[in-house]
């Protein structure tokens, strides 16, 4: 969630006096990855189509941006030193609780190099909890198709695993002894 609040939960500015203004808020970079070669040591390139996509929504549950709210995605040049937009969504419009889908593909040469980096941002009311961006299912890969690129392996836990303890299912620490591990723990994964 990207909003007018820092890292610990408190307001950038919170004696910020005209909350109609929107300034600079949350920043979320990724480690850099490398573009340069795929994990299967070949080198990475334009024809490979390679693309980030991602889920975005206005509001939520929460408080809905304004016009002068904005989500960016920025793409970092490791060779240039430098962040360039390449994606934004202006805040304002009739925000409802449907998660809307984004793909970028990358098709500029210089970004397939070792150390590449891509951020979201955004710009909100600073005051305190405003201006709701989410963003989910965020997935870089090649051989991306920019219609039919829809369906992904969501792998999750689908039922309650088993026991790490064996008979029970919770003690009191100070009972704990390694002799009431369980010897195998089933877990349900779809």
């Amino acid at each position: 969630t990207f909003d007018g609040l820092n890292k610990h939960g408190y307001p950038y500015n919170p004696n910020l006096q005209n909350l109609n203004l929107s300034f600079p808020a949350d920043t979320l970079t990724s480690r850099p990855i490398n573009l340069s070669v795929s994990s299967t040591s070949q080198i990475i390139q334009i024809s490979d189509s390679v693309a980030l996509s991602f889920y975005y929504q206005g509001k939520g549950n929460g408080d809905a941006p304004e016009s002068t709210d904005i989500l960016f995605l920025d793409f970092y040049k490791p060779l240039a030193g430098q962040w360039l937009n390449v994606w934004f969504q202006k805040g304002g419009g009739n925000f409802d609780s449907i998660f809307r889908r984004v793909i970028i593909p990358i098709t500029d040469s210089s970004y397939f190099h070792d150390n590449f980096q891509f951020r979201f941002r955004n710009t909100a009311t600073i005051a305190g909890d405003f201006d709701h961006w989410h963003v989910d299912y965020i997935y870089l890969d090649r051989n991306r198709s920019l219609v039919g690129d829809t369906v992904y392996d969501d792998i999750s836990i689908s039922s309650l695993p088993s026991s790490f303890l064996n008979p029970y299912s919770a003690m009191p620490f100070e009972q704990y002894s390694g002799s009431e591990m369980s010897k195998n723990i089933s877990v349900r994964i779809r």
